[in-house]
């Protein structure tokens, strides 16, 4: 028996501490979805905050949101990563999302490999996705193939 993966490992690096609270807030919404056995569970593979830890001045009260300036230390990058698999569109919607409220000029982009245990054909491949605020454009190693092919074919 042979085991597939479908693997990425990114990061998102000087976040602000609201890009930073935003984030957060929305993996607790994700997992909080994620504990309803009636909704759809959400994998956005494995996430990390790097840099730092949220410290507040003054401290949260229960239940209230913080505003920016109470946001004396945070975590200043974010790791995204999965060893064995992931949605990459829940992914690459969630990083939209990110960007629309946090960086809508801005753009996030990332690889991923999709590999095999053992040695099969065709088991293996991959691609890139690149993320703006509007749009995502996607493209993967069969994709890229299959277009040479096609080229090379009708050059004949």
């Amino acid at each position: 028996m042979a085991n597939n993966y479908q693997q990425h490992s990114f990061m998102i690096d000087s976040l602000t501490p609201a890009e930073a609270y935003w984030l957060s807030k929305k993996f607790d919404e994700i997992d909080k979805r994620n504990d309803d056995p009636s909704g759809e569970y959400i994998c956005l593979g494995s996430t990390e905050f790097e840099d730092g830890h949220f410290v507040y001045d003054p401290p949260l009260e229960d239940g209230k949101e913080p505003v920016v300036e109470q946001i004396k230390e945070h975590p200043k990058s974010l790791w995204l990563y999965a060893e064995e698999g992931c949605d990459l569109d829940s992914l690459v919607d969630f990083l939209q999302s990110f960007l629309k409220e946090n960086r809508p000029d801005s753009y996030l982009g990332f690889e991923w490999a999709n590999t095999c245990s053992k040695m099969r054909l065709d088991e293996f491949s991959g691609g890139s996705v690149f993320i703006t605020a509007d749009k995502a454009d996607w493209i993967s190693t069969y994709d890229f193939l299959e277009t040479k092919r096609k080229e090379f074919e009708a050059a004949k």
